[in-house]
């Protein structure tokens, strides 16, 4: 690094130096200036990470700099890149430093990439950034957003927003045709891809691995991408070689499994830094919740890496979230990091783009103290590093206050359950994680014996359960309405296969909806199953339309009973009329 750094330094100072340099490449005068740009970046920052106390903000000025530097000397240019943007991360005073205008091609992620991640080709979405500055405003970052959302054609900027509202889904319309015909293609294009690109699938055939063939394993790479195959299966060999590297070879053979995790990372998870919402929202989307203790001191980042890793993988079995992607929310705590380091923005990113499932919207909510305005642009740029993700994300400042919460209902989202310092409780969570490990260890043991469960009920199921805990579940209130428009035909006959035959179009009207209908799986808490017998069906029926007969009667009651009351109150209150005149005539 320090020779590195001399070496620089002098084709900084001499310009002879330069001129020797420049005429041994064969390349021009804007050449020489590119490398005296990257040599000054790298100075600087190496002398800010020794000297915290003598830095100075500085603007860069790169997009072409960078690209004539790489026809120079690629070599040269990514370690540069590299080394500067490690010492820049992991210095306190990143938020003196700003961003440029972002380029595509050749281009590099100065702050948040690696030596691994700096070259990216013309075919990445990339849109890195090259550094924070202090004289970049909300105003500013605002203009580029906009241009990112008008980089974006008519129909598809008012498709993402309606995809944020969940009044849209951008993924195609399912066929078993189309399935056979995506699944094909996967087959064909994975077959094509370098070996260099594929080590640890390389691997997983060596295994005889019948995992990584699974059908549905695939499709959800598939939905993931849109139906998209080269990037499903781009997206597909980055989850094995990831996965692969975080928890080894056994990964290529199964699922990841709570197993797979160590003591400190199921601990961690307890406490809910990643978990669901026990309700979805109006769209049907599973909601994800990051909190901020994800981003606490002491959390190594691969254990963050795998607590993600194994937390998407199981939500991605959801089948709905599939076509219509995650709702997820960031809630940044005040005591978390501001800064990441280069390795963990990394390390977020490809999780981001290797798991086998999309996030179709994000809102991101930040505390009040202006030092978190970093954490945003850091969010935006070097996790959110596409423009079709950045348009999806919203921002929110104050913390998790009601009006934050009011904002997110918006979207369809549910109320969140929260402390009342701003902390989602995770009572459910808790519970999910154990009924999740126990069905693990079902699967593992005796697949064939495993009931069907389900943690998180559909927007359209019916839940059959004593209390009052589900009244306000959208699927019960269709099927209130329901039975209700279906009652006087019920009551209005005493032949029971008339009755029978009712109640039979009430569980067509339901499952033809796709909804279904469920009840409370007696051994474990938070979990459902399908009633499948019919008999029990129609049982549960009966019961619910004598009941729902009750309610309304007592309701007509009660309402009788107001009125009558609030008619006699008001004839209290009303006074004799008297004559004004008093008598005059």
């Amino acid at each position: 690094m320090d020779k590195f750094v001399s070496y620089v330094q002098d084709i900084l100072d001499t310009d002879d130096n330069t001129n020797h340099a420049v005429k041994s490449h064969g390349v021009n005068v804007k050449t020489k200036k590119a490398l005296k740009f990257a040599a000054r970046v790298l100075v600087q920052a190496h002398q800010l990470a020794r000297h915290p106390n003598r830095h100075q903000g500085f603007t860069v000025h790169q997009r072409h700099s960078y690209r004539a530097l790489s026809k120079l000397a690629p070599d040269i240019a990514k370690s540069t890149v590299s080394h500067a943007s490690e010492a820049l991360l992991n210095f306190s005073s990143i938020n003196s430093l700003g961003t440029k205008h972002q380029f595509k091609t050749n281009s590099c992620i100065l702050v948040g990439g690696n030596s691994n991640q700096i070259m990216a080709s013309a075919n990445d979405e990339f849109d890195p950034v090259i550094a924070f500055s202090s004289n970049v405003d909300e105003g500013e970052l605002d203009k580029i957003l906009a241009q990112d959302m008008n980089g974006l054609s008519t129909v598809d900027r008012d498709r993402i927003q309606e995809e944020i509202h969940g009044v849209y889904n951008l993924s195609p319309p399912e066929t078993p045709d189309s399935i056979e015909t995506a699944l094909k293609e996967f087959q064909q294009h994975i077959v094509s891809v370098p070996a260099e690109r594929s080590m640890a699938y390389i691997k997983a055939l060596s295994l005889n691995s019948q995992f990584v063939h699974n059908r549905d394993f695939r499709l959800k790479f598939i939905r993931a991408e849109l139906y998209q195959i080269p990037k499903a299966v781009n997206r597909f060999l980055a989850y094995l070689d990831v996965t692969y590297h975080h928890f080894g070879q056994e990964v290529l053979l199964r699922p990841i499994l709570q197993l797979d995790l160590t003591k400190e990372e199921v601990e961690v998870m307890r406490k809910g830094v990643l978990q669901l919402l026990s309700s979805r929202d109006r769209a049907g989307r599973l909601v994800v919740v990051h909190q901020g203790a994800m981003l606490a001191e002491g959390f190594h980042s691969a254990s963050r890496a795998r607590v993600s890793l194994y937390f998407l993988t199981v939500v991605s079995d959801d089948i709905t979230s599939q076509r219509t992607g995650l709702v997820g929310v960031f809630s940044l705590h005040p005591d978390s990091r501001v800064y990441l380091s280069a390795a963990e923005q990394r390390s977020m990113n490809i999780i981001n783009k290797s798991c086998p499932i999309r996030y179709s919207a994000m809102h991101v909510i930040l505390p009040s103290d202006p030092i978190f305005w970093q954490m945003k642009i850091a969010f935006l740029f070097n996790v959110m590093t596409t423009k079709t993700d950045r348009v999806r994300t919203k921002m929110y400042k104050g913390g998790m206050t009601m009006e934050t919460q009011y904002k997110l209902m918006t979207y369809g989202i549910p109320a969140l359950p929260i402390t009342s310092t701003g902390q989602i409780k995770n009572k459910f969570h808790v519970q999910w994680l154990k009924n999740q490990r126990t069905l693990e260890s079902i699967v593992q043991g005796n697949p064939d014996k495993v009931e069907k469960w389900i943690l998180i009920p559909e927007t359209n199921d019916v839940l059959f359960r004593g209390g009052s805990g589900n009244i306000y579940h959208y699927g019960n209130l269709e099927f209130e309405l329901l039975v209700e428009s279906k009652l006087p035909a019920y009551e209005g006959s005493k032949d029971r296969k008339v009755k029978k035959a009712v109640r039979a179009e009430v569980i067509d009207a339901v499952r033809s909806g796709g909804g279904r209908f469920l009840e409370m799986n007696k051994e474990h808490r938070n979990v459902w199953v399908e009633v499948s017998d019919m008999e029990a069906l129609h049982n549960k029926l009966y019961a619910f339309f004598y009941q729902h007969k009750k309610r309304l009667e007592s309701r007509a009651t009660r309402q009788n009973s107001d009125s009558e009351t609030l008619q006699f109150l008001e004839s209290q209150t009303k006074r004799p009329r008297t004559d004004t005149l008093g008598g005059c005539f």
